[in-house]
């Protein structure tokens, strides 16, 4: 979703001792845990004028990354947000997450305040909106999202059914930083998670693939997918969905995230949304 990234860099946590500033951030309840956590080594896996993302120890599985966010950038669902820009740092500074706070070189955040990347949807979807988006989507050309060409609707099918099969050869295919297919598939995740209509073995076997298929952010966003936490933009989408905004324009906002990110992301909510309006209700497994 950002770009102009630096080279990545393996770091260590001894020059977080050497701290010569202080920041307070909005965080995302979703990482709660692991800033609240004993202390990690961390790595810089990149940075630009809007993020820095810190990688975490993967052996441990979900949320692996962490993302320093500018006030201006895309509220990640894993991240945390401070007030005004990012300051320069070396790609060779060191970081460390947890024990209440993230350190990045000279830099230590500390999180005051939180917001909760799962939208509140009060109503179910609405065939009609979700027809009306397909729609608008349906009017885009190929480029628009990046896409592979698979069938958008089993892929979101098969995650209430229990087949992942679908889902994992889009995984990692596609432009972006978060590929277009990873995008796809956190979409259909989200909605059908926000319904807890989802099936447990395919999520599982979804994520378990993302780890070596696609980049480590990618593989955390799909976790955070599928527990139903998204960027606001995508909030407001699934809302209209549900009928209390209009379609149009929080599709506009969703499309202007990142280059292809927000179009393949909205292809996913839709086929999520419409697979659980037509799904028979059954209990998932």
């Amino acid at each position: 979703m950002h770009q102009n990234l630096v080279t990545p860099q393996r770091v260590s946590r001894h020059e977080c001792t050497a701290l010569r500033w202080a920041q307070t951030a909005v965080a995302s309840t979703a990482i709660a845990d692991l800033l609240a956590g004993a202390p990690q080594e961390a790595h810089l896996l990149g940075a630009s004028r809007f993020a820095l993302y810190l990688g975490l120890d993967a052996s441990k599985g979900g949320v692996t990354v962490i993302a320093v966010l500018a006030a201006d950038a895309v509220r990640l669902p894993l991240g945390l947000v401070i007030a005004g820009r990012l300051p320069d740092l070396s790609p060779t500074s060191t970081a460390s997450v947890g024990g209440g706070e993230v350190c990045v070189g000279p830099l230590a955040i500390r999180a005051t305040r939180w917001f909760d990347p799962r939208p509140l949807l009060v109503e179910p979807f609405q065939l009609d909106r979700i027809d009306a988006a397909a729609r608008l989507l349906g009017g885009l050309p190929a480029e628009a999202h990046g896409l592979p060409d698979e069938p958008l609707d089993s892929i979101a099918t098969c995650l209430i059914n229990g087949d992942p099969t679908p889902s994992l050869r889009v995984i990692g295919r596609g432009p972006g930083l978060t590929p277009a297919g990873d995008d796809l598939v956190a979409g259909a995740l989200a909605a059908i998670a926000l319904r807890g209509r989802l099936h447990r073995a395919a999520v599982q076997a979804v994520l378990a693939h993302a780890v070596s298929a696609t980049t480590s952010l990618s593989s955390s966003l799909l976790w955070c997918a599928a527990a139903g936490q998204v960027v606001p933009q995508a909030n407001r989408f699934l809302v209209a969905l549900c009928g209390a905004t209009p379609v149009d324009s929080a599709l506009d906002d969703l499309r202007a995230v990142g280059g292809t990110s927000g179009t393949a992301l909205a292809l996913g909510l839709v086929a999520g949304a419409r697979a659980v309006v037509c799904a028979p209700q059954e209990a998932t497994l």
